[in-house]
């Protein structure tokens, strides 16, 4: 009996330890979005939805040109979570570009001005 649990218990251990699996949070989910939101040259909405389509087809191995209705229902809330993913994505870009272009123009009248104090 001691060496069935033993045997069990090394097994289930030996398992877990083989076992490897990828846990996502949001942070990984939002830094993915926003690597291939640079990477992309149409950030519209359109090219987004496109994008997140194409990704969720290469991601089960499926194509346009084989696509039925079921398929397409089954494959549908996966590339509205994608998409709505890099929406959120896009935005966060804009918010840096703005944060740096108003930290750049706060830098330059900066400048501007201890160049006019000096100079007078």
């Amino acid at each position: 009996m001691f060496k069935l649990v033993v045997l069990v218990l090394a097994a289930h251990f030996a398992g877990a330890s083989l076992v490897k699996v990828r846990v996502h949070d949001d942070a990984d989910i939002a830094k993915a979005a926003d690597e291939e939101v640079q990477g992309l040259d149409d950030l519209s909405n359109k090219g987004l939805w496109q994008e997140a389509w194409k990704q969720t087809l290469v991601k089960h191995d499926a194509t346009d040109a084989l696509m039925n209705d079921q398929l397409k229902s089954a494959l549908y809330p996966e590339a509205q979570l994608h998409f709505q993913n890099l929406i959120d994505a896009r935005h966060r870009l804009k918010q840096k570009m703005q944060a740096e272009r108003t930290a750049g123009a706060g830098a330059a009248g900066c400048s501007k001005r201890s160049t006019e104090t000096g100079q007078r």
